[in-house]
């Protein structure tokens, strides 16, 4: 495939014990370029901010004012995309990530961590939305159009496996193993799933699934490999593909 020179390559993302009940692993298979503008919060230009939002200090804050929205006008009605940002301050309230008029989740006593999430847009508007009264803080926001054409000559990407391991020592408190939730995304959002429940290392073999060598992606399209929900991890995600 062109950009891959290899017949088969490996993309490694290493994995730290998260502080907190939320981390996430996001390993793109093509090219993948968020369509919100200034997602790192650098000062508030792009951005529409309802009355409890303010963008100060690289992150934005929400706080008092129950249904404020921080908004841009950049989706695609009918398009899926992908949604990762980073809660970095938590104190009490919701924070609803909503595409287009679709409520996709909220989040609140779940606390900080990174946190991805997908779905279909209704609409043109991206937006965070201070659901119920309180304080917290968003950064590093991305946004990906996972129907966007990625390739030009009919190509697509085959994950062939996907492994994880543990590399920490359980002796001096590291976790002993990986526990969360593993989703490929393509077009249309999560394509695949599974739930690591694990000890220690393991793996997901495609290259044998009956009549088909391994997961093929959309003709054109990114893939993505997305860890998350994780509890537990010290150690490596590898995705192998072609």
């Amino acid at each position: 495939m062109r950009g891959l020179p290899d017949p088969t390559a490996m993309t490694t993302f290493a994995l730290d014990a998260p502080s907190s009940n939320n981390e996430a692993a996001i390993i793109h298979l093509g090219t993948r370029t968020t369509v919100i503008a200034n997602g790192g919060f650098a000062d508030s230009t792009s951005w529409s901010e309802g009355i409890s939002w303010t963008i100060a200090d690289g992150k934005a804050t929400c706080d008092v004012s129950a249904g404020s929205i921080l908004s841009q006008a950049v989706l695609v009605s009918g398009e899926d995309y992908f949604v990762v940002f980073d809660m970095v301050t938590y104190v009490a309230g919701k924070v609803v990530v909503v595409l287009g008029g679709n409520q996709l989740n909220s989040i609140g006593a779940t606390g900080v961590g990174l946190y991805a999430f997908w779905g279909q847009s209704n609409g043109t508007g991206f937006e965070f939305q201070d659901s119920i009264a309180g304080n917290a803080a968003i950064d590093n926001a991305e946004v990906y159009d996972l129907d966007e054409d990625v390739n030009s000559d009919g190509s697509r990407y085959v994950i062939e496996g996907i492994e994880w391991s543990y590399d920490g020592d359980p002796s001096s408190g590291d976790p002993g193993g990986i526990d969360a939730a593993l989703y490929i995304l393509g077009p249309g959002g999560a394509v695949w799933t599974h739930t690591i429940e694990a000890a220690g290392p393991g793996q997901v073999d495609f290259s044998n699934t009956g009549e088909r060598l391994g997961f093929f992606g959309a003709p054109n399209k990114a893939l993505s490999v997305v860890l998350t929900n994780v509890t537990a991890a010290k150690g490596k995600l590898n995705v192998r593909y072609r």
